[in-house]
């Protein structure tokens, strides 16, 4: 569940904001928070960073799964979104309720099970010692075979990493079919202007 807010009032001390007062009292940039509340999982982005605390941004108010996800199901977007700012009131105060923009054109909520172009939002789950022992094989080309997916990329289990896979085998392909200059020229365009991914995070592969 995305909520918009006015401001990004997370990024600031709860002494300043009124909102609960923590161990450390700093502002949150970047990171995520556990709860036991049934939003769970609140991701505070990174990327507003050097910009005025006081510009609007959007939060990962709730990130769930499975149990915790099918608890949101029976209810209406917009019935989501008040939920999960409950929720986000409790933890950073009345300032949350005041701050946030309603409406579903500035928020959404997204229940996988109900969306009919996936199959249950699935994704690759490894145990300890599974990235370094296996990713590296699954990135490494066979012939002509080339695998993507979120799987195969440090970012697993996220959109991102799916993303970041696809641009990796776009590069393998030209690259092996002495067409660098087009990689080169599709790195540098506007398609991948914004695009900061980590073709190298396995050295070797």
């Amino acid at each position: 569940i995305f909520l918009q807010f006015k401001s990004r009032f997370w990024e600031k001390s709860p002494l300043e904001t009124g909102g609960l007062q923590t161990t450390s009292n700093v502002g949150i940039v970047g990171g995520s928070s556990s709860t036991d509340l049934p939003v769970r999982t609140v991701v505070y982005p990174s990327y507003y960073q050097g910009l005025p605390k006081d510009g609007p941004g959007v939060l990962l108010a709730s990130y769930t799964w499975e149990n915790d996800a099918i608890k949101y199901s029976p209810f209406t977007e917009e019935e989501c979104f008040e939920l999960a700012l409950n929720d986000i009131v409790t933890l950073h105060g009345e300032i949350a309720r005041k701050e946030w923009i309603p409406g579903k054109e500035n928020n959404k909520a997204h229940y996988w099970q109900n969306d009919k172009t996936v199959v249950g939002g699935a994704y690759a789950k490894y145990g300890v010692g599974q990235v370094k022992n296996l990713m590296v094989a699954m990135m490494r080309s066979e012939d002509f075979i080339h695998w993507a997916g979120e799987h195969t990329d440090i970012h697993n289990a996220w959109i991102l990493g799916a993303l970041n896979s696809a641009v990796r085998v776009v590069k393998e392909i030209l690259q092996e079919n002495s067409m660098n200059d087009k990689w080169l020229k599709l790195k540098n365009s506007r398609l991948l202007k914004y695009w900061n991914g980590n073709l190298d995070a396995f050295k070797g592969y």
